[in-house]
Order: C-alpha cells, then sequence, then structure tokens
C-alpha cells in the first residue's frame, strides 16, 4: 500500500505557540495518521497533544493482532490514563485514521479536528463534523461554526 501524507496547519490566535501535531506510522498492511490540536484553556495541552500523538504511533508499530476501533478505543484511554496525572489541566482534539486497505479506513474523532477530501479546484469536502457546543443542537455548517 502506498501512503501519502499532507498535513496542514495553522497556529492559532489565542496562543503563541501551535499545539497542533501529527504522527503517521506504517507498516505492512496498513498505516495509522493521527492528528492532534492542544487545547487553548490548558498551560500544556500542546505537550499533551505530542506525549498522546508519538504514544500512540509508537503502540501501533509495535502492535499484534487485529487492529480495531475497539482496539484503538481502548489504547486512547489507556494513553489518556497515563497521562492525565501530568496534564490535570490540559486536554487535546484529535482525528485518528487507520487505513487498513486502499479501500478501508478506519475514523476515530473528538473535539473539532477535521477530516476532508482535498481537490485542487473544489477545495475541501469536509467528510467529519466537529464535536463542539456549536453543533450540538443540530447540524451546523463548518463555515458557520468557524465564524462563531
Amino acid at each position: 500500500m502506498v501512503v501519502s501524507v499532507r498535513w496542514i496547519s495553522q497556529t492559532g490566535t489565542k496562543t503563541k505557540d501551535n499545539r497542533d501535531c501529527a504522527g503517521v506510522g506504517i507498516r505492512k498492511g496498513g498505516a495509522l495518521g493521527v492528528v492532534l490540536d492542544g487545547s487553548t484553556s490548558g498551560p500544556d495541552s500542546g505537550d499533551l497533544a505530542r506525549k498522546i500523538s508519538r504514544a500512540l504511533v509508537d503502540w501501533y508499530l509495535s502492535a499484534e493482532g487485529e487492529i480495531t476501533s475497539e482496539v484503538l478505543t481502548a489504547r486512547i484511554r489507556e494513553i489518556h490514563r497515563a497521562l492525565s496525572k501530568e496534564h490535570r489541566r490540559d486536554s487535546a482534539s484529535y482525528m485518528i485514521a487507520h487505513f487498513r486497505s486502499r479501500r478501508e479506513v478506519v475514523v476515530l474523532h473528538a473535539g473539532d479536528c477535521l477530516l476532508g477530501l482535498n481537490d485542487d479546484k473544489a477545495g475541501i469536502d469536509w467528510v467529519s463534523q466537529p464535536h463542539t457546543l456549536a453543533n450540538v443542537a443540530g447540524n451546523v455548517s463548518i463555515p458557520d461554526i468557524v465564524d462563531v
């Protein structure tokens, strides 16, 4: 399987540091892509995001057996539990994409990280919706959420 990665990050306006990070793990028969966005409310949320990314990719590269959404969910919970004492006030949104084959992708996400298909002419076709207060009561478009 051929994997091509393109990641775009924009520094936010609420903090001096960029709290975005990404990680990619490629192994025979699959790939794992992770994008995290550290929250502006916690002082070390960028560090938390980087640690989650590294731990998840390192685990993926050495894991044996089938990687299912349940296995990924359990692993992200373990990582969060291990880091929660050090990062009590920090949080991060994430998007995890596990490419099981050329035609099968498992995607898990929490918060405002988005997954989209980019076309150089048509722009981005967003295939996920963020988990935010803006869209809790209904389906609000991504451009409208950005304007909130």
